[in-house]
């Protein structure tokens, strides 16, 4: 650089660091120029080349030389951003004529009055000068020198930044802007870019761009270039996938994946182990499912309600009323009760039924004899006891005297009747005892058969002869019980009825078979019986007085198997 002081061009330089269009150096700038790529900004030349500063002629006399009164014609230097004056000076205190031709941009000074010698700093921010012999170097602008470098209010270190400079507070440093301001950070993955002064510094603040809305379980939103997107998690990274029933979530491929819960502890022959909700719990198996209930003497397992349902092993079939039946391992066992304990024989015909030492259980056959009979046995039946009838023709006794080859029919003891050569006679006219003529003697004969209520009827004929006189007549001796005679007449004409006889012997009795008439005779208990009649078939009697003779025997009560002696004739 290169620079003439003079005192007239001193009072013609005014300098000052300002705000955009400040004069720099006897220029006037236009603007300030930030400087070199750190972005903020710095003062420069701005005559675009070399500036050709072009001062009057005069004359210029001194011992250095002498210009001759020619224009002297400064060359630039280089553009450093200093500013050459070219300014046409007299050296009015040694009337010496400066003859100095642009130098190359060195910084020399020419030696003034006060022997300062050269006070170049080589700072473009400032204007050296001498005074009383020393130099001064003071800013050309009202901004800062920061790094070298000249920076106008207000001006940002950088794009997005939040160093400003403020000479007000510092001509030397960055200062921090104002918090909230707009700034950028340069990370397209922060949003709300803002201003803050931390500790004094202006830092620019920001929020990482929220990307949770793409997070999983193995998966987080990133921001790549300013976007959102999905990446996975390293595999083997816990996790959770949200299911309580798995356990050891890790990711796998940016998915979350577990193992199912171990729930088998909880599981049995009837039950399924489930989870639920983090929480293992029994499932019940199908009604009916296979189980064991690890008894052996249990049968028909299976499931019901989750719970494994059996019944006890049947060995009833072996037991019985003195032997106790039960399963052991899986088998029944047969065990004899205590000998004389009492028991049931299953026999309702039996009493004081006990077990004896072998295991089987014997009572007391029922009492019938009360029920026993001639034909009948008592035997017990459904535990009562009854008259069972003794099998037919078993031989037996019905007790009669009347009766014989007694057998047992339908449980009673019949007997044939005792048959004799006068049965049978039950109705008139009966059992035809023969023919008597009143000169004859009486014919006698037994009776054998007479039960009771017996009645027996005979009868004879009797014949008039004209020697004797007729007169029939019966008798009964030997009476087993009580009993009546009864004797009845017919005359040989045919004649019957209440004249034609006369009762010589009994009470008179009209009702004969045929409507005969007759005598009977009614004595009590076993006393003998005699009846007689006199004939009256002729006129007066003295004719032919033959006829047939009815006679009836009847017992009145009481056995009469004994029967009777029966006498008839038909003589007086």
């Amino acid at each position: 650089m290169r620079r003439f002081i003079t005192v007239s061009m001193a009072a013609l330089l005014v300098l000052g660091c300002g705000e955009e269009g400040a004069a720099v150096k006897g220029k006037d700038v236009g603007s300030s120029v930030f400087g070199p790529d750190s972005g903020a900004q710095s003062l420069s030349d701005l005559g675009g080349g070399a500036a050709a500063d072009s001062g009057a002629a005069g004359a210029d006399t001194g011992p250095s030389g002498s210009d001759a009164g020619a224009a002297t014609s400064d060359v630039a230097a280089p553009d450093t951003g200093a500013l050459d004056t070219g300014a046409q000076t007299a050296d009015s205190a040694g009337g010496a004529a400066d003859s100095a031709a642009g130098s190359p941009d060195g910084g020399a000074i020419d030696a003034g009055p006060g022997g300062c010698g050269s006070c170049d700093d080589s700072d473009p921010c400032t204007t050296d000068g001498c005074t009383d012999g020393k130099c001064t170097h003071d800013l050309t602008v009202d901004g800062c020198r920061i790094d070298g470098a000249c920076i106008a209010p207000k001006a940002k270190k950088a794009a997005g930044s939040c160093l400003v400079c403020k000479p007000s507070v510092s001509k030397v440093a960055w200062s921090a802007t104002l918090a909230g301001g707009d700034c950028d950070d340069g990370d397209p993955c922060t949003v709300s870019d803002a201003c803050v002064v931390e500790n004094g510094v202006g830092i620019c603040g920001s929020k990482p761009m929220d990307c949770t809305t793409l997070d999983g379980a193995c998966t987080q939103g990133v921001c790549q270039k300013g976007a959102c997107q999905v990446a996975s998690k390293a595999d083997g990274g816990s996790c959770n996938d949200g299911d309580a029933c798995t356990d050891q979530d890790t990711c796998a491929g940016g998915q979350c994946s577990g193992k199912a819960k171990d729930c088998s502890g909880t599981a049995d022959d009837c039950n399924d182990a489930t989870c639920s909700q983090g929480v293992c719990s029994k499932k019940p198996k199908t009604t009916g499912s296979a189980c064991s209930d690890g008894d052996p003497c249990t049968t028909g397992d299976a499931c019901f309600g989750g719970v494994c349902s059996s019944k006890p092993m049947d060995c009833s079939g072996q037991a019985g009323p003195c032997v106790l039946a039960a399963c052991k391992a899986g088998k029944c066992v047969k065990t004899n009760k205590p000998k004389g304990q009492a028991c049931v024989d299953g026999n309702p015909c039996t009493t004081g039924d006990v077990c004896d030492a072998g295991g089987k259980c014997a009572g007391k056959a029922m009492n019938c004899s009360s029920k026993n009979g001639v034909c009948v046995v008592g035997v017990c039946a459904g535990g009562s006891c009854i008259a069972k009838n003794k099998p037919n023709g078993t031989a037996c006794s019905d007790g009669e005297s009347c009766t014989s080859n007694d057998k047992c029919t339908s449980g009673k003891c019949v007997g044939a009747a005792t048959k004799d050569a006068y049965e049978p006679n039950g109705s008139a006219p009966g059992k035809l005892l023969g023919t008597k003529t009143d000169c004859e003697p009486p014919a006698t004969f037994k009776a054998v058969i007479s039960p009771k209520n017996e009645l027996d009827w005979y009868y004879f004929k009797a014949q008039d002869k004209s020697f004797c006189t007729i007169q029939p007549e019966v008798k009964l001796t030997a009476l087993a019980a009580d009993m009546d005679v009864c004797i009845y007449f017919k005359c040989g004409n045919g004649k019957t009825g209440d004249k034609t006889v006369q009762c010589t012997q009994g009470k008179y009795d009209g009702g004969g078979p045929g409507g005969t008439a007759g005598c009977c005779s009614f004595n009590s208990g076993k006393i003998a019986e005699y009846a007689k009649i006199k004939p009256r078939c002729s006129t007066l009697g003295a004719g032919d007085e033959s006829g047939t003779v009815y006679v009836r025997v009847r017992s009145k009560g009481g056995k009469s198997c004994g029967g009777y002696t029966l006498s008839w004739a038909a003589k007086k």
